[in-house]
């Protein structure tokens, strides 16, 4: 992988969002990996590691997006986290400023 090539870890339990950033970050060269669950999302980054960022949904099954941010920080400090929400039935605010209280470096509003 060239230097200025990224691996990017995407977790999100709607398939038209990964596939649309999927499809935006690939364009620019980078490696894409999906997860479509907190769980999954905790697992891959666990058994793939070395990510340059992860984009984490917080509201999913499974797992919130807020338990994976608090674990991928315990086994990783340095790497970016994006949170994202469209806030299921609350305002999203409420859930993107504990992401970013939790760890996360950048919070963004769905949709994006």
């Amino acid at each position: 992988m060239s230097k200025d090539m990224a691996k990017i870890l995407i977790i999100d339990d709607e398939p038209n969002i990964v596939a649309y950033i999927e499809a935006a970050i690939a364009l620019e060269g980078h490696t894409v990996i999906t997860a479509s669950d907190g769980d999954e999302g905790l697992q891959t980054f666990k058994a793939e590691g070395d990510f340059d960022l992860v984009i984490t949904d917080l509201i999913m099954p499974k797992k919130a997006g807020i338990e994976v941010i608090v674990a991928i920080r315990k086994l990783d400090k340095d790497v970016k986290i994006v949170a994202i929400s469209g806030g299921g039935m609350q305002n999203p605010d409420s859930y993107l400023a504990a992401a970013a209280g939790l760890g996360a470096d950048h919070v963004m509003k769905k949709p994006i």
